[in-house]
């Protein structure tokens, strides 16, 4: 699979089914799908926050390594494994760009007094 850096734009959102709380020190996330839950602490509770707030994979990397004292190779590397494990336990996804939907044309025309109105 493709690594997560080679993709410095990509964006995650929380999962419908996924509910959690973040009480300052602490983000306990539960998944009512599976009735699992997980707390995070520390960098893994940084990096739950910057995905949730919409954070791109770049920027976040850049807060996480201007935040923790890692070096970014090992920061990334973290992130890259934090992502992949919430993924393929469907606590994140990237988001779906909305349905496209199909530009409707008409023309309306009434007479009015013999005069023949449109609207288009």
């Amino acid at each position: 699979s493709e690594a997560q850096q080679d993709r410095p734009s990509a964006r995650w959102e929380a999962s419908p089914h996924v509910r959690w709380l973040d009480s300052g020190d602490l983000v306990t996330i539960l998944c009512l799908r599976s009735g699992s839950y997980l707390s995070l602490t520390g960098s893994a509770m940084a990096m739950w926050s910057g995905i949730t707030a919409g954070n791109d994979r770049s920027s976040l990397g850049a807060q996480l390594t201007t935040r923790f004292d890692v070096e970014p190779d090992r920061l990334a590397a973290d992130l890259d494994r934090f992502i992949s494990d919430c993924e393929q336990r469907g606590l994140i996804a990237q988001p779906q760009p909305p349905p496209a939907t199909a530009l409707v044309t008409f023309r309306l025309s009434t007479t009015h007094g013999g005069r023949e109105s449109s609207i288009s």
